[in-house]
């Protein structure tokens, strides 16, 4: 099985944001746990700590609805006194918060007017003011040190009349299609011109708090830039006007310095573009080594499109070039990480190592745990350091333990400082624990387990198939419901084992397991299954699957080979590969799927059926649930409820409206939960709901299963 590249596409303009950790298990005294306990669950989307460390900052993220106090929000907390946080209302709407330096300043970004400018509230006096407008709303910023110095960049709005989706409903005349860009999203989705072809942004810098003017980059500033000791020198990634415009195209920095005060740009590292048998070259990071003339720098060779990115060299590089770099081989997930130099021989890096996110210190010889997570199992995210790196703020989580802020310091252990999701950690009734397997060919492969509290098992398993592939599936809390949102820890908590492979083709394990894509992702799934029936976790009998993303490609092709599971659901994936080839464009097939597949549709169409899983389930008897969003995968999904239809397997498609890859609108959310639980119960247990609003789907259901004699 190889990669797909709508899934990898969708992906990267998605961005999974999870964070790995390991699990332990933990009782609970609140339960059980329902799909409610999701809308009440506070995520912490933001952390700035103070520069002299003693004030944090921080928003937090609910689907409730704002009357329940869901929303986005922004808190305000005094360390080392006591305090509780306080929620300040007048920051409603704030994003990208940071503080000012050698200030009491807090910098945000806040859409007004339509448009987004650049504020900052007074922790003291609790004003705030405009710090900088601009014509076209402003998506990042940073402060120099000094405090006064400003950049930033600017992005304009796209023009709707200018989208292909918008011509071809309200056009009237022909248009002329360019099938080397167009694909079916260009069809579906009415923000797809926004995502893949917004205008470009434009890096401005404000010296001393003065006007700002136009930094001349000779291309497309990127997202990257870092600010030197002196405030007088900027590094900034960015795309060159050289470089082809292709659909990876914006992937491929180069690095710059932009010297302030003489208004120079100056290139210092150049990607290079793919050429014959040459892979491309990009250069990214450019953090500075505090008070030197040195940056960090990480270099890819794109020797494999979709592994080289996490397995880049980095070095320190001298800006006078009057050291030669020496570069040293390293491995990162996801590959956009921001590093955290303290000095030349102390750079940290928040880093995923064997499914674990957590601090690093990086050396030439490899990775080694900080000492300011020491003792934490679990994800530890999101760090925020003090001006002197002395102390850091950060989220703490795990597949058991809600997320809430922690701070540690030189000289004392990480402690907690909200009780965010107290009620919902009462209420998680399940354990977890880390899981290893050996696969047909020997190698071994990880992943995670939920256990339900009560018996020792064999239990009803649960196997979820996560997608990217490249994201190790995370030892956070609820992880997975921000994206597809699958009731995991409602299954634990009613009895059924929860089994998340690692398969082959997911990061952070090694080179080897990052790089394999073919069967053996199958293979490494049906064996981990497996496993947990030989060692009595998983009853035999009782089996379903799931999948979302590249997972409802793969997981398809694990229930059609193993042809024993019960029930399953996928969502967002692709049915055959053939179709998706001719409804992507045609420069995303030339980049992506012929390079990494190893042929075109046109030249090898056998490799494509035999990677269409919509083709292989005859005989398959599970009761399958297909789901996909309206402005995305839908269209790919089709063909599984008509193969299913076809050979006789009980299943429904559903489509929601208004979504694209993950579902966004909480009320779409709640229903696919209470569906996908649901489903499960019916097809697993035999139970229904009893709530009357349902009694059309248990008929339909009923139906289903009297015609497929499956009950």
């Amino acid at each position: 099985m190889r990669l797909s590249l709508l899934l990898l596409w969708l992906a990267a303009l998605v961005c999974f944001s999870l964070i790995p950790g390991r699990a332990h298990a933990q009782g609970g005294e609140g339960g059980p746990f329902g799909v409610d306990h999701y809308f009440r669950l506070k995520r912490v989307a933001e952390i700035a700590l103070a520069p002299d460390g003693q004030w944090l900052a921080f928003i937090t993220e609910s689907l409730a609805p704002p009357e329940a106090g869901g929303g986005r929000r922004v808190h305000l907390l005094r360390l080392d006194d006591g305090s509780v946080p306080v929620e300040v209302p007048a920051l409603a709407g704030a994003r990208r918060i940071a503080w000012v330096p050698g200030s009491t300043r807090l910098a945000f970004l806040r859409a007004n007017g339509g448009r987004t400018k650049l504020h900052s509230y007074d922790r003291g006096d609790g004003t705030i003011r405009l710090e900088r407008t601009s014509e076209d709303p402003i998506t990042s910023f940073a402060f120099a040190p000094d405090g006064r110095t400003l950049a930033f960049v600017t992005r304009a709005m796209a023009e709707p009349h200018e989208a292909l989706y918008d011509r071809f409903r309200n056009g009237t005349s022909g248009i002329l299609v360019d099938p080397a860009t167009t694909s079916s999203h260009d069809f579906l989705n009415p923000h797809w011109n926004a995502l893949v072809r917004p205008p470009p942004p434009q890096l401005w810098v404000a010296p001393g708090g003065g006007n700002p003017f136009l930094v001349p980059v000779p291309g497309t500033p990127g997202g990257a830039f870092s600010w030197s000791s002196d405030s007088r020198r900027l590094s900034l990634t960015f795309v060159g006007s050289e470089m082809p415009s292709t659909q990876l195209g914006d992937d491929r920095t180069s690095l710059g310095l932009f010297d302030v005060s003489r208004r120079m740009f100056v290139t210092l590292l150049t990607a290079k573009a793919p050429r014959a048998d040459k892979p491309g070259l990009t250069y990214s990071g450019g953090e500075w080594i505090p008070g030197e003339d040195r940056l960090l720098v990480r270099r890819v060779r794109e020797s494999d499109p979709w592994v080289s990115g996490s397995y880049p060299d980095w070095a320190l590089v001298d800006v006078s070039g009057s050291e030669t770099a020496v570069w040293h081989p390293g491995e990162f997930y996801p590959s956009d990480l921001r590093f955290l130099p303290r000095s030349a021989s102390d750079i940290l890096v928040a880093n995923t190592v064997g499914g674990v996110h957590s601090l690093f210190r990086l050396r030439p010889e490899g990775l080694s745990r900080s000492a300011f997570v020491a003792g934490l199992e679990g994800s530890s995210s999101g760090f925020s350091f003090s001006g002197d790196f002395r102390r850091v703020a950060f989220v703490h989580e795990s597949l058991t333990r809600p997320p809430e802020v922690y701070v540690a310091g030189e000289g004392f252990a990480p402690r907690a400082v909200t009780r965010l999701n107290a009620d919902v950690a009462r209420a998680v009734d399940y354990g977890a624990r880390e899981v290893r397997w050996t696969a047909a060919d020997g190698v071994e492969i990880a992943g995670w387990l939920l256990t339900p509290a009560v018996g020792e098992g064999p239990w009803p398993l649960v196997t979820h198939v996560h997608g990217g592939p490249a994201f190790p599936y995370p030892d956070a809390f609820a992880p997975y419901f921000d994206h597809w949102p699958y009731p995991f820890e409602v299954y634990a908590g009613r009895g059924y084992a929860v089994f998340f492979p690692n398969y082959r083709g997911t990061h952070s394990y090694g080179r080897e397991i990052a790089a394999a894509a073919g069967n053996e992702a199958v293979g490494d799934i049906i064996a981990g299954v497996e496993h947990l029936v030989v060692t009595g976790v998983a009853d035999p009998e009782r089996l379903a699957i799931t999948g979302h993303s590249h997972g409802a490609l793969l997981g398809p092709m694990v229930m059609a080979r193993a042809r024993r599971f019960r029930a399953a659901s996928f969502a967002e994936g692709v049915a055959n590969s053939v179709v998706m080839y001719e409804l992507m464009s045609g420069n995303a097939n030339r980049e992506i799927h012929d390079v990494v597949i190893g042929s075109s549709l046109y030249d090898d169409p056998g490799r494509y059926l035999a990677e269409s899983p919509d083709l292989h389930l005859r005989g398959v008897t599970t009761a399958a649930l297909f789901e996909g969003g309206a402005y995305t995968a839908a269209l790919y999904m089709l063909g599984f409820p008509k193969a299913a239809e076809r050979f006789g397997m009980p299943s429904e498609f559903i489509v929601y409206p208004q979504t694209g890859h993950n579902i966004a609108l909480p009320t779409l959310r709640r229903e696919a939960a209470n569906r996908n639980s649901d489903w499960l119960e019916f097809w697993m247990r035999g139970r229904e709901d009893t709530d009357p609003a349902k009694a059309d789907q248990y008929g339909r259901w009923r139906a289903l299963a009297s015609r497929s004699g499956h009950r």
